[in-house]
């Protein structure tokens, strides 16, 4: 029978891809809110988002048949989803790395029965690669609870040599990048980047001192591809939490002109005289800096 719904009775759980050099905060960000599922390839990002206060729960996985398995629970066990807010799928860099090693285990007997090299892959194996892992993301998608994936940060050229970034997802130069990233509600670059402030000295009001931040970039830059189909959050936040992001999404908190996430109904602190600040560059990543002066961005993160 066909069934017509109004789009405000039909709203779906948002799928989200945030993608970052090693480094940049990706798990902590995933961790930092109340109820945070992880389906976890990685582990020393998860200890990360531990060792800065993360009440997380994890699904331990060390083989690609661990996650189909643990995609075949969820699936079977909505009732576990509904104890989260969002699962937090860490990473798909390391996801995809999973699954060819799968296809290689499978394929070893045969191949050393051939004399060919059972590490190598083949033409066929790069085939079943993209099937097999854009299918179980389409399945994690279609669970009913808000999905947040990370992945690692590669740079690569178009046809017009135009340098930009994209998820690390191989194949196809970076075809299956963006296809997965068309699988998903919003995508965007966490960056770190560096910002003069104000550094709040009484005997000297003019002193500025400079501060790590962490700006998710969600829309287009040139040097970045991105979207944001809720509407929400580009065209960047600033040192959101995961919480932040996922009630700005629901509509209960709002992106600021300065892309700080806010609550709309809070008490407005009083204006301080603030040092000019430079618009974002995303051409311009910062790594690491060596500066006595200079906050770390999991205090960021903390404090935000």
């Amino acid at each position: 029978m066909v069934e017509i719904i109004s789009l405000a009775d039909d709203i779906p759980k948002w799928n989200i891809l945030i993608h970052a050099d090693s480094g940049a905060g990706k798990t902590v960000l995933a961790g930092s809110d109340d109820r945070v599922l992880f389906l976890a390839p990685e582990d020393s990002g998860t200890l990360s988002a531990l060792r800065m206060g993360s009440a997380a729960q994890k699904i331990k996985v060390r083989h690609w048949d661990d996650i189909r398995e643990a995609v075949e629970y969820l699936e079977a066990n909505p009732d576990v989803l509904g104890q989260f807010d969002v699962l937090a799928v860490d990473s798909l860099t390391e996801m995809q790395k999973m699954c060819m090693m799968a296809i290689l285990e499978a394929n070893r007997g045969e191949r050393l029965s051939k004399g060919q090299d059972p590490e190598t892959p083949q033409i066929q194996d790069y085939g079943k690669l993209h099937v097999l892992f854009e299918n179980l993301v389409r399945r994690i998608n279609e669970l009913n609870i808000n999905v947040l994936y990370t992945a690692l940060t590669r740079k690569v050229e178009d046809a017009d040599h135009n340098e930009f970034l994209v998820p690390e997802i191989s194949g196809k130069d970076y075809g299956v990048a963006m296809k997965i990233v068309a699988l998903m509600t919003s995508y965007g670059h966490l960056r770190v980047e560096l910002v003069e402030v104000p550094a709040n000295d009484p005997e000297n009001p003019e002193r500025t001192k400079v501060v790590k931040r962490r700006t998710i970039y969600w829309e287009d830059t040139g040097t970045i591809r991105a979207k944001d189909r809720t509407t929400r959050l580009a065209p960047y936040t600033v040192n959101a939490k995961m919480k932040d992001i996922r009630l700005a999404i629901e509509g209960e908190m709002v992106r600021g002109a300065n892309g700080k996430i806010v609550d709309p109904h809070a008490p407005k602190a009083p204006r301080k005289k603030m040092a000019a600040q430079a618009s974002p560059k995303p051409e311009k990543p910062v790594e690491s800096v060596e500066a006595d002066n200079v906050e770390s961005v999991e205090e960021l993160l903390i404090e935000a």
